[in-house]
């Protein structure tokens, strides 16, 4: 379904664009100047101030759906069918001829953006060791996410070429050279693919694309979190960012749209994450692929519904990102607002305190003994003064008995997050 804007306030997007279109600059003869789109975030105010409508476009663009779509939509022409000019530093975009008439293009740009939303589908090439004990070409999560192992059916539907030359120079981390990496799906790996609709621009982030990368740190913190995964560190002297391929559903067929480059700690933990064997005692591939199997199911728990188990699902995101990055202190923080967002209350927190609140659900919740109860009461305590020291005094570095009370810290937060789904299991 369209946006659903009425005709007035289409005919004063296209006059307010066309007229700004004429100050629009490139670099090189190929790059957009942000700065100089600058004007249509007046125009923005032509959109209509309805709560519905506000959050259709958030959802499909951002919080600037007007700009962002200009700027992105143009960008990715450019991209895709200009090239790089060395002896031009600066031009007008009217000065090419595909732009020249700045009323056609407005018409032209205004009608994309009504026909919004788009449908793409993000895919996130896994660890290969993660595929080992993986059976089956797909295991659907919900309708909109799966994992899957590419076959020649797949690699038909979701091709990894455009025959677009100036996209595929960059798709696959190729750069101005087009020095492509790997242009065939690696068989030997699962994916997670996840479809998401609205607009997906160039330089510029929006509401589906983060979305998609969002949810792959959810599912991946949430296989964390129930031992489906575990988290192997490798050093390694340089990272390669990884890239996820982005399909837009066009003319009946999913076509190459884009690829998305993944940010560094993201692409490192990636790389990290591996089956868990249980500490061994998962010593046959007959019991690793059925213990699979079972996470799984408990995985598809979580995404049964969203909205109810969405705390679940955040506190997944949050889990992943403290195995993610370098800095022992953020990772603490992280796995602490984990945990928050599990166990917290704010109308019962203000009457007793937030650490305290914690301390007390997550001990009656995972502690089985009085004993154990006791252990997490007095180990949550420790870990929620470390916390304070970090945010409130700008601690500088973990002591080593503080960084054993870091894996303490995530332990919980997946014993807690195992409860969780534990407790929908049985309700189910």
């Amino acid at each position: 379904m369209p946006i659903g804007l009425d005709e007035r306030c289409l005919k004063r997007l296209r006059q307010g664009l066309a007229e700004q279109i004429p100050e629009f600059t490139l670099r090189h003869g190929w790059n957009l100047d942000r700065p100089s789109l600058s004007g249509l975030l007046e125009l923005e105010k032509a959109l209509p101030n309805k709560a519905e409508l506000k959050a259709s476009l958030e959802k499909f663009i951002n919080e600037t759906p007007l700009f962002d779509y200009v700027y992105g939509q143009l960008s990715k022409e450019l991209n895709d069918f200009e090239e790089f000019d060395s002896e031009s530093k600066q031009s007008r975009l009217v000065d090419n001829p595909k732009y020249s008439d700045a009323e056609a293009l407005a018409t032209r740009l205004i009608a994309e953006f009504e026909a919004l939303p788009r449908s793409y589908r993000f895919t996130f090439r896994l660890n290969s060791e993660l595929s080992t004990h993986f059976r089956g070409p797909e295991y659907k999560l919900t309708e909109s996410i799966r994992l899957v192992r590419p076959s020649p059916e797949f690699a038909d539907q979701f091709p990894l070429g455009s025959e677009i030359p100036g996209r595929d120079r960059w798709l696959h981390g190729g750069g101005l050279l087009g020095l492509a990496g790997p242009k065939e799906w690696n068989e030997q790996s699962i994916y997670l693919q996840v479809e998401s609709h609205g607009f997906v621009g160039k330089w510029t982030s929006t509401t589906p694309e983060e979305s998609a990368v969002s949810i792959l740190k959810s599912v991946l913190g949430t296989c964390l979190a129930i031992r489906a995964f575990r988290h192997r560190y490798a050093y390694s002297p340089t990272t390669i960012k990884q890239r996820a391929y982005v399909h837009e559903q066009a003319d009946g067929r999913w076509q190459l749209y884009d690829s998305i480059e993944l940010d560094e700690p993201l692409s490192n933990v990636l790389s990290e994450l591996v089956l868990d064997d249980l500490e061994g005692s998962l010593d046959t591939d007959l019991k690793k692929g059925s213990f699979l199997i079972n996470r799984l199911k408990l995985l598809e728990k979580a995404w049964s519904d969203e909205a109810v188990n969405e705390r679940i699902l955040l506190a997944g995101k949050w889990l992943l990102d403290s195995y993610s990055g370098k800095s022992e202190l953020l990772s603490f923080v992280q796995a602490t607002v984990a945990l928050e967002i599990l166990l917290g209350d704010k109308a019962v927190s203000d009457l007793i305190g937030l650490g305290e609140l914690l301390r007390n659900r997550c001990a009656y919740l995972v502690g089985k003994t009085h004993a154990q109860r006791n252990e997490i009461l007095e180990d949550f305590k420790k870990i929620y003064d470390i916390r304070s020291k970090i945010v409130h005094r700008g601690k500088d570095r973990l002591k080593r008995h503080e960084r054993e009370l870091l894996y303490t810290l995530r332990w919980l937060v997946s014993r807690v997050i195992q409860e969780e789904l534990e407790r929908i299991e049985r309700d189910a």
